[in-house]
């Protein structure tokens, strides 16, 4: 069974669990972890021929929209302490 690797401290989970998660329901695939790394273990299927490039492409996706989580929790939460205090005023 072919297997994609990834460094734990280049890719979160949560990227990679929805990135996974997205695939085609017919993929066969598991997430295996050890101290340091993701192994993402998968079957090609006639229906997914091209599962690492299907996989990258999601992964990409979330872990863009997961660095934008990060961020804008940050600006929201200054916003709304902004509002909170100008409400105390």
């Amino acid at each position: 069974m072919p297997t994609i690797t990834y460094m734990k401290c280049n890719v979160d989970e949560k990227p990679l669990r929805q990135a996974l998660y997205w695939m085609d329901h017919s993929a066969k695939a598991y997430v295996t972890q050890d101290e340091s790394t993701w192994h993402i273990h998968y079957e090609e299927t006639p229906n997914i021929p091209n599962f690492r490039v299907n996989f990258e492409q999601h992964l990409n996706d979330y872990i863009l929209r997961h660095m934008l989580e990060l961020d804008l929790g940050a600006l929201k939460a200054a916003i709304i302490k902004k509002s909170l205090l100008g409400l105390a005023e």
